[in-house]
């Protein structure tokens, strides 16, 4: 199975595609529609890349569920 984005898209907007190389594809496009229907909802945080020392350091320390996403700092 294929995921295919139409280049146009990214052309006319901002398109963000976030994978994970684990499993096979078939199981991570499951994954994806699964989310798409509102089955399962990922544990994301999204967090300012001024906050990384905070997070490693709860990484460190287990005290972390989930994915984190690191957005960049305004200019």
């Amino acid at each position: 199975m294929e995921l295919k984005i139409p280049n146009y898209a990214f052309a006319i907007r901002e398109v963000e595609v976030i994978f994970n190389f684990g499993g096979y594809s078939v199981e991570q496009v499951e994954c994806m529609e699964w989310v798409a229907k509102g089955l399962i909802k990922p544990d994301i945080h999204v967090a300012d890349f001024k906050s990384l020392p905070q997070y490693l350091d709860d990484l460190t320390n287990g005290k972390l569920t989930g994915r984190i996403v690191f957005k960049p700092n305004e200019s």
